[in-house]
């Protein structure tokens, strides 16, 4: 670790650690009886950079080594009997990450020196996590290292009323004697607020400090909409024992997980963006990042006040792991000493509230007579890690649904979610059990999104993620560096969450005889009126394979699924539909058969899709489309048939003005490839997306999501104002507007117009 650390950081950190004017009396290195230190370096390069400097401004200086001592506390692992059992526990330390392990001999026999500390607190943390990993027999010893230093020297004009030369402007020379050489010490802030507050904080225990902005390439994960998200995923990381913190990104696309201990080598940097892929976080870049560096001048000879834990290492010196005197602020530092990875012995367990939510609507026009639609959701989870290949995972959620007015019903369903178990491997992933998985790139309606469960108890309510259910699955996750390869297989079929049929969300409209995306007919009126309904959703659900990669600026995906509709398509029964044509009468049709009126189908298709987005313009560019051999339609003779069909999506998400406002846009098409004969539309064009805008001091949220029909008449808007001062809780009102015509979602829900208000939290 050190030398990814020196190689990285010399070139950010060695500059900074300084020396102000400082006098030693009867100095001889020079032969002068007083000296100036100008500066202090880490690094013997940095040094003669300084001479050269001083060469070209005609001044004098010269190089001069000291060694100063540090007293420290060295963790340790053992004894043991032989160097090979002692290098064997660094194996499997170094296999856990921590780099800095090594063998050291002592009095007792070897032992594996794990770190080096100042900070009592930060000892007992490694301690602790060595017990966890199995290792019970940790000692420490106390002692003193020295750490070598190169100090640039020049002569300075003898004492007197005027400031010495390199002194600051207004600041009296320091007598022979009088002063300890000083030297500067940063900190290191993923903040701008709090590299200020520790500028004010040294400020007011009288201290010298000054801030200045640094780039470095950083791992993160980005971009998270809700704190409580990105929470989440540091909770998750832990688990792998990555260490990462979470920040408000400076452009104002939500939330960044900043991985904490990342190492400065391009090698490392990849290593580990390799390892958070495979865990399946795809999201995770290497990139530019601001950081704030802090300097802090105190005297060499004196403890810093308040300065956290200063790791200091003498280079070659068993054990060692940095040769440079490196601090960081509070909880926000860059790097850690040691790994933190836990060992497979370990045990952690977890059971929480996932996500929690009410809202009451009120219903701005309902010809229905309907008042209000109110909702409440909770989801349980439990998980537990038996090891670290190991992860098992149950979640529970219940939804309760009240619609006051006529028709006036009340509703709770339990139903599990994601519940499974989960076993890791070097580079792959197996899961079984209930699961929700999305595959596709574009918002709300991706066309390769064939093999997940739909959830219309809500109809569109609600956005993507909370319109999908778990299904019973088994998936296996390949993972070839940059590369991924998805395989799920859902062994038995779960169709589509309907709502109550009371409800007005529920695709079928038994009171003014409609069923969703059907334009309206008189004959058909009266049979979804009167007749019965059923669902046919016997089977599998099917199975797909999706190839994915993740580039530089480029990323694509390719899949093949066999897969059932989840989305229910109701068949007229076909004798019913013969005596209607003949008759024209809807109750003789009727009493024609003693079988289900309308059926609601799933049939199986084949899909072949693909997917791509681009980072170009600094804007996200996103394509994805599908081919479907099997695509459900109703003929003119009022049989149900299928026909090849292609869904396509085309989107762009950008960050117009100041930074704290996204807007994502996408135009879709929908194609049946056979359109003779049929009474579906033929042809769906919409554009959609949502804007989103942070103000007031990112305490208010202000988010629409839109539709709006491109071939007829369609338009839902979904503006949202939501209040995040109390995160993760959040306190929001809405509206959900209708409007389009017939055959349409909007016309279908055009008097279901609401007003909404509501609490959500997610943990």
């Amino acid at each position: 670790m050190a030398k990814y650390l020196l190689a990285g950081l010399i070139s950010v950190i060695a500059p900074h650690v300084l020396a102000a004017g400082a006098g030693v009396a009867g100095s001889t290195e020079m032969n002068i009886k007083k000296t100036v230190v100008l500066g202090e370096y880490a690094d013997k390069a940095n040094a003669i950079v300084h001479i050269n400097k001083l060469k070209r401004e005609g001044r004098n200086g010269a190089i001069k080594t000291v060694r100063l001592p540090v007293y420290v506390k060295r963790l340790e692992v053992g004894y043991y009997a032989t160097q090979q059992q002692a290098q064997a526990i660094v194996t499997v330390l170094h296999g856990k990450g921590m780099t800095t392990a090594s063998v050291v001999e002592g009095a007792r026999g070897f032992a594996v020196a794990v770190g080096v500390f100042l900070e009592p607190k930060n000892l007992l943390k490694q301690q602790h996590r060595l017990k966890n990993l199995g290792f019970g027999n940790t000692h420490v010893v106390a002692g003193e290292m020295m750490r070598e230093m190169f100090q640039v020297v020049e002569a300075a004009p003898p004492a007197s009323d005027a400031p010495a030369r390199g002194a600051a402007p207004g600041t009296l020379p320091l007598a022979a004697g009088d002063a300890a050489a000083r030297q500067i010490i940063p900190y290191l802030f993923l903040t701008l607020e709090e590299a200020e507050g520790k500028v004010a904080q040294l400020a007011r225990e009288g201290a010298t400090a000054n801030m200045e902005t640094i780039q470095y390439k950083a791992l993160q994960l980005r971009y998270y909409k809700h704190q409580s998200d990105a929470e989440m995923v540091v909770s998750v990381l832990e688990q792998y024992g990555i260490r990462a913190r979470y920040i408000k990104s400076d452009s104002g696309r939500g939330y960044v997980v900043m991985v904490m201990d990342t190492i400065y080598d391009q090698d490392e940097l990849e290593r580990r963006l390799r390892q958070l892929r495979y865990i399946g976080f795809d999201n995770a870049r290497i990139d530019e990042a601001p950081a704030y560096l802090v300097n802090h001048t105190i005297a060499i000879n004196q403890p810093g006040q308040g300065a956290g834990d200063v790791l200091t290492f003498s280079p070659g010196q068993e054990g060692a792991g940095i040769s440079d005197v490196l601090v960081f602020g509070g909880n926000t530092e860059l790097f850690s000493s040691v790994g933190q990875v836990k060992d497979g012995k370990s045990r952690s367990y977890k059971i929480s509230l996932a996500d929690a939510r009410m809202e009451g609507g009120m219903l701005t026009d309902s010809k229905q007579g309907v008042d209000s639609s109110n909702y409440f959701h909770a989801e349980l989870v439990g998980i537990w890690n038996p090891s670290r290949s190991w992860e098992v995972q149950l979640a529970g959620r219940v939804d309760a649904y009240q619609q006051t007015g006529v028709p006036e019903y009340n509703d709770a369903d339990a139903d599990y979610a994601d519940s499974y178990i989960r076993y890791r491997g070097d580079n792959y992933r197996l899961t079984a059990g209930a699961q929700t998985v999305i595959w596709g790139r574009v918002d709300e309606v991706p066309p390769i999104d064939r093999l997940s469960v739909q959830d219309l108890s809500r109809h569109m309510l609600d956005d993507l993620p909370n319109r999908r259910r778990a299904v019973p699955a088994i998936r296996l996750e390949r993972f070839f560096g940059a590369n991924k390869l998805d395989v799920l297989w859902v062994p038995v079929f779960r169709p589509a969450e309907l709502p109550d049929p009371q409800s007005i969300w529920s695709p079928v409209d038994k009171i003014n005889g409609r069923i969703i995306g059907t334009p309206s007919s008189t004959l058909l009126g009266q049979l979804i009126k009167a007749g019965s309904f059923a669902e046919d959703d016997d089977g599998q659900g099917g199975g797909g394979i999706r190839y994915s990669r993740t580039g530089k600026g480029l990323d694509y995906a390719f899949t093949v699924q066999r897969a059932r509709h989840s989305q229910p398509y109701y068949e007229l029964n076909p004798v019913v539909a013969g005596v209607l044509l003949t008759s024209l009468d809807a109750a003789l049709a009727l009493s024609s058969s003693n079988e289900p009126t309308f059926l609601a189908r799933h049939p199986m298709t084949w899909i072949a899709g693909a997917d791509f987005g681009i980072e170009a313009g600094d804007a996200t560019w996103r394509f994805e489309m599908a081919y479907l051999s099997d695509m459900p339609v109703t003929t003119t003779t009022l049989a149900m048939a299928t026909t090849a069909a292609i869904d396509w999506v085309g989107g762009v998400e950008f960050y117009p003005g100041e930074a704290g406002t996204r807007i994502n846009a996408q135009i879709t098409g929908h194609h049946l490839l056979d359109n003779q004969n049929i009474v579906d539309r033929d042809a769906i064009y919409t554009f959609n997306g949502a804007i989103e805008t942070l103000f007031a001091h990112d305490r208010w949220r202000f988010h629409l999501r839109f539709l709006a029909g491109l071939d007829e008449h369609d338009v839902y808007l979904n503006p949202e104002l939501s209040y995040l001062g109390w995160e993760p809780s959040e306190i929001y009102i809405g509206g959900h507007y209708f409007a389009g015509d017939d055959g349409t979602l909007g016309g279908f829900h055009q008097d279901h117009s609401l007003a909404t208000l509501g609490w959500r939290v997610k943990y």
